[in-house]
């Protein structure tokens, strides 16, 4: 009896804790904030892949980047024909405009750099919702940082895509001395599409949130933030491939509402994971 009762009781306070956390983040709008996060994103991944695309076409030949980028770009989408679909169909309108607008130069960059820098003020604005905002800033000062955010972030997005086509000269050095086994076959590219979303997250928990956080904070939110996504794109990816159902809905526009709803899922994991780091630290 008494262990019915204690059972009642822990289930009671479980319940009590989770409705008081989804009212908490539904009273402050977490949902509607993710969603804005995910149109900035639709919007402004072209833009940043031209800025990273410009930048790479000064140090080395761009058509030797692309298949990087695509590799990079399928690491954050959804696993299977569908995710690597998407990220082919990117890679190619990256191309044609690149050819396209290559001739603008530099004078092209500064304007997409302001639209590009929109995606890290939507994340700065969610995570002034989990933290709370910082210090009064005039919007010249807020738009010079989140410009400056921008410039570092697309610099991580380079380098992180860099590390596929390193990752593959390094194991084809270390090849006589992997064992011949379909277990380390491609180990050091798995290894680098796996730390490339904690690289970001980690990112953007240092530099978005307007008051400084602690260690323990950064570190839980990242980790948090990994663990979750990683499940969510397992799940999501599990959906798209085995199921007809966005095709059936959607038909050709399947195409555009994939990366669509799982950016959304990305944002409400980010602003989460902040929110639970946040609760949960000492």
């Amino acid at each position: 009896m008494k262990k019915q009762c204690r059972l009642k009781l822990l289930i009671l306070s479980v319940y009590h804790i989770v409705y008081e956390f989804l009212d908490d983040i539904a009273a402050r709008h977490f949902f509607l904030i993710s969603a804005g996060i995910a149109f900035n994103a639709l919007l402004c991944v072209f833009p940043l892949l031209l800025v990273a695309l410009f930048i790479v076409g000064k140090l080395i030949n761009p058509s030797t980047f692309l298949p990087s980028l695509n590799i990079f770009l399928s690491t954050f989408l959804p696993a299977g024909h569908s995710g690597s679909n998407i990220a082919t169909l990117v890679v190619q309108e990256i191309e044609s405009l690149f050819m396209i607008s290559n001739n603008a130069g530099w004078i092209g960059i500064p304007a997409l750099l302001w639209t590009a820098s929109a995606l890290l003020s939507s994340f700065r604005s969610g995570m002034q919702t989990v933290f709370g905002i910082g210090l009064d800033q005039s919007f010249i000062h807020v738009k010079i940082q989140d410009l400056i955010r921008t410039i570092l972030f697309i610099m991580l997005v380079i380098a992180s895509t860099f590390l596929h086509p390193f990752s593959y000269a390094l194991e084809g050095f270390l090849f006589p001395y992997i064992p011949d086994s379909l277990l380390f076959s491609g180990i050091f590219v798995k290894l680098t599409a796996f730390i490339s979303p904690p690289l970001l997250f980690l990112f953007i928990y240092i530099t978005l949130p307007p008051i400084k956080q602690s260690k323990a904070i950064i570190r839980n939110s990242t980790l948090i933030a990994w663990f979750l996504w990683e499940l969510a794109r397992l799940i999501f990816s599990w959906y798209i491939n085995y199921t007809t159902s966005l095709g059936i809905f959607y038909g050709t526009y399947a195409a555009l509402v994939i990366p669509a709803i799982w950016l959304y899922y990305t944002a409400v994991i980010t602003l989460l994971s902040a929110e639970i780091a946040k609760r949960t630290a000492v």
